[in-house]
């Protein structure tokens, strides 16, 4: 009898039911990879939520609150308020002298425009910015700068700062200031609040926030003026609005985004020069007021280059990640509505044929 015995079997008889350390390491792995992309994707749709979140017109109403606690120099001083240190000091335009002031930008369309008109009659603006529109149009933020114009903080998304705690505020200024910072090579020493008017509209609440960021640097810019170019009123009312009495100072509230800014830049052809026949000059802010409030745009240093760099790719990234999922989200759409048209057609050529003389349940 011949016995014949076989190579002798690697394989356990029986398994242990356990995963593999290596199969249980690329799970581990992998699940780790699907977490991180859904956090990633989750902060930028927060980020775009939160840039596109809060903006309202100027003419949003505000409800009357105490004043008593203004200082009489605030109260009865002029727009450029500086509370950096313990006595608080207020500065006007001097005669002739006008401040032409563009809130809510750059914006692509209207800011060159502006430009152009400022250029060509040879006169300077001081360019209050929104964060998110600098980091969305650097190229444009960088010319404001290079022809001569002045560029103040007017925060990062457009909120009621007074309705703000005290770190959103804090990070509303300083995500600005880092923007402007990375995109020009600047820093901003101005500021004005969103929603802000004259002197004469400011509130407890309001000298709170003013003295915060004081605290931080800025001097706090209002006006004299509203040309109310938001109402878009037309450019005679704008001139109207946009001219100082008497040949006293003026600093003048205009727009250059956040809506058709057609008017205010067909009025500003009219109004420099206008005004420039009456012995007016047309300047920047802290260029009016040199030797009393620092220069408005300081060199920037690494630090707040660095940080403003990283908060400006952050920005376009999420831009883009919003970009990709609406063309994701439209060819989704695209493809059922094509597969519905297609079942459609079917069903009603299978429809025809099953009515058809010829057709029976034997042959389908």
């Amino acid at each position: 009898m011949n016995v014949y015995h076989g190579a002798p079997c690697n394989e356990p008889a029986l398994t242990t039911g356990q995963i593999p350390a290596v199969r249980r390491r690329r799970s581990l792995l992998r699940a780790f990879v699907v977490l991180a992309l859904i956090a990633m994707l989750g902060n930028m749709l927060l980020i775009e939520a939160y840039l596109a979140a809060g903006f309202a017109p100027d003419s949003a109403p505000q409800q009357a609150r105490p004043a008593d606690a203004l200082p009489a120099a605030v109260r009865t001083g002029g727009p450029v308020i500086d509370l950096t240190g313990a006595k608080p000091h207020t500065y006007r335009m001097p005669a002739r002298t006008i401040a032409l002031t563009f809130d809510d930008g750059p914006d692509p369309r209207w800011t060159p425009q502006i430009l152009a008109v400022l250029r060509r009659h040879r006169a300077h603006g001081t360019f209050f910015v929104l964060g998110t529109q600098v980091t969305r149009n650097a190229a444009l933020s960088r010319q404001i700068v290079a022809e001569g114009h002045e560029i103040g903080v007017h925060t990062f998304t457009h909120p009621l700062v007074s309705a703000l705690p005290i770190w959103l505020r804090t990070l509303e200024h300083s995500a600005t200031q880092e923007a402007i910072a990375y995109t020009t090579g600047r820093l901003a020493l101005l500021y004005r609040p969103p929603y802000s008017s004259v002197i004469g509209a400011l509130d407890n609440t309001d000298l709170a926030t003013l003295r915060e960021t004081g605290r931080q640097g800025y001097r706090t810019v209002l006006n004299d003026l509203d040309s109310e170019d938001w109402r878009r009123p037309g450019v005679e009312t704008i001139l109207r609005h946009s001219t100082p009495r008497d040949g006293s100072g003026a600093i003048v509230l205009m727009h250059d985004a956040g809506g058709d800014r057609s008017q205010i830049v067909a009025a500003l052809d009219r109004l420099i020069p206008r005004l420039q026949a009456r012995g007016y000059r047309f300047t920047a802010v802290s260029e009016a007021l040199a030797g009393r409030v620092p220069f408005a745009n300081p060199r920037a240093g690494h630090e707040q280059t660095a940080r403003g760099w990283a908060l400006t790719q952050m920005i376009r990234a999420a831009d883009r990640t919003l970009w990709v999922l609406w063309v994701l989200l439209l060819g989704a759409g695209a493809l059922m509505l094509a597969r519905t048209a297609l079942l459609l057609t079917l069903s009603v050529g299978h429809a025809r044929r099953r009515r058809g003389p010829a057709w029976s349940w034997a042959r389908r």
